[in-house]
């Protein structure tokens, strides 16, 4: 956690960590700007196992499918968290 005592101030971690806790997924949250781990290039980077992926829109592709897709509650409070975001990613 950083200083202001919020998950992230990062938008992309935000969204990915919202996701996260709505799949009741465990997760630790690690801090660097070293984006040679992902394999696209994009933060914020999800390490599960061997399996890294980097970008929101990819870690949503990645989590949709682990976890046999999303219910329609959970695919909405996706793109609202979305939505309530990309104004700050802009």
């Amino acid at each position: 956690h950083n200083s202001w005592s919020i998950p992230s101030s990062c938008p992309h971690c935000l969204h990915v960590q919202a996701l996260l806790r709505i799949l009741n997924c465990h997760y630790e949250t690690r801090n660097w700007n070293d984006k040679s781990i992902s394999p696209n290039g994009e933060m914020p980077v999800l390490v599960d196992g061997d399996t890294i992926v980097g970008g929101v829109k990819e870690i949503k592709k990645y989590l949709q499918k682990e976890a046999n897709s999303l219910t329609p509650q959970e695919k909405a409070f996706s793109v609202l968290i979305g939505n309530i975001l990309n104004p700050v990613l802009l």
